[in-house]
């Protein structure tokens, strides 16, 4: 189901002829109002960080897994460990 289809069901068009519908005249239709719906919100949350654990697992003095690419891809509250 595409959007539009479910904001079409969720909020059907009004009658542009202004007829009152289902086989009553427009004079005795009674008129029922919904209540207004409270609009979408986009609320803001905290900062939320995940702590990561960075194993080395080389000796080599550079590339992946060594002390050093791990120690500039560390970021504050980061443990990094030694692979046994």
């Amino acid at each position: 189901m595409s959007v539009s289809n479910w904001l079409t069901k969720l909020f059907p068009p009004h009658s542009p002829s202004g007829r009152a519908g289902r086989g009553r005249s427009a004079s005795t239709a009674k008129v029922t109002r919904r209540a207004p719906r409270p609009g979408l919100r986009l609320e803001a949350l905290e900062e939320r960080y995940l702590l990561s654990t960075l194993t080395v697992l080389n000796i080599n003095d550079s590339g992946a897994g060594s002390l050093r690419a791990d120690i500039a891809a560390a970021h504050s509250g980061d443990t990094i460990v030694f692979a046994p």
